[in-house]
């Protein structure tokens, strides 16, 4: 009796593996079909793809020469962003010489 039992859950529980196996494949023959990322390589290559890795590599080269020059004290040496003129102030009351081209660009 408890062989039978065993052999009966058993069945039961690799039909069900075996159906949510065949569903998993089947979402993701659906999912590669579409050109959908599915597993870690492809949606490494999907954001590899969609990423403009220029930025990227100029922030990585940033932080490189900071990570290696604060140890010996060569920060100060390097460009700071920002540096130049500063902003002026806008004023909401006055008339803005732009407005115009700014309009036409919203309507646009």
């Amino acid at each position: 009796m408890p062989t039978t039992l065993f052999l009966i859950g058993a069945v039961v529980v690799g039909v069900r593996e075996f159906s949510a196996s065949a569903k998993l494949q089947g979402r993701v023959d659906q999912l590669k079909q579409a050109g959908e990322p599915y597993d870690n390589a492809s949606h490494d290559q999907w954001y590899r793809n969609h990423t403009h890795s220029e930025g990227m590599q100029a922030w990585v080269q940033i932080l490189d020469s900071v990570s290696a020059t604060s140890q010996l004290g060569a920060v100060d040496s390097l460009p700071i962003v920002g540096n130049g003129k500063e902003l002026s102030e806008l004023d909401p009351l006055s008339e803005w010489q732009d407005k115009p081209r700014v309009e036409e660009y919203l309507t646009e």
